[in-house]
């Protein structure tokens, strides 16, 4: 069987073997361990109780084409407090199809600010993994000042708003 993950030692060789006579001892090239193989061509020589040999050469044991990688771009919250950040993730290596996971959730928008650990797993159980960090904006809030009419039905009022926090640029509305 052929490695799960790039660069592991999860291969694994078996043998089916008929005739001869038993015990059988087998002996892979290189001292490998059959239940622990590399990525790799092997030889394996079985030899029966009686001595008679008989050789397996080019066995091959695969592997994906590279190691499973994460990467991720990061929406950030628009304003404080508001759920609406979102992890972007994408794979690459190992064997596909990908599946990922925030902090064990499968939803990866709507998210607070935060630091959040992005899981992917691919199709042969291999796991990467990464920490990410979803910003937001300082607490919104605007001091008011106004200067009251000096006199009944004169229109000489002030008000100003001195806004911090949010996002700039700000936008001001004001009511008749």
């Amino acid at each position: 069987f052929d490695v799960d993950c790039f660069g592991q030692n999860t291969g694994l060789g078996i043998s089916f073997i008929q005739g001869g006579t038993e015990p059988y001892n087998e002996i892979w090239s290189g001292g490998a361990n059959p239940n622990n193989l590399f990525a790799g061509t092997y030889t394996m020589t079985i030899i029966d109780a009686n001595g008679c040999e008989f050789v397996l050469p080019d066995l091959v044991v695969n592997q994906p084409d590279s190691n499973l990688q994460l990467s991720a771009s990061v929406t950030d919250a628009t304003c404080n407090g508001l759920q609406n950040g979102a992890i972007i993730p994408e794979a690459s290596g190992g064997t596909p199809p990908y599946q990922y996971s925030v902090d064990g959730f499968f939803d990866l928008n709507s998210l607070f600010a935060g630091t959040y650990t992005l899981f992917v797993e691919d199709a042969n159980g291999c796991i990467e993994q990464d920490n990410f960090i979803i910003d937001q904006p300082a607490s919104f809030s605007a001091n008011i000042n106004a200067i009251d009419v000096s006199c009944f039905g004169l229109i000489d009022g002030e008000a100003s708003a001195n806004p911090s926090g949010g996002t700039a640029p700000y936008n001001y509305l004001w009511s008749t």
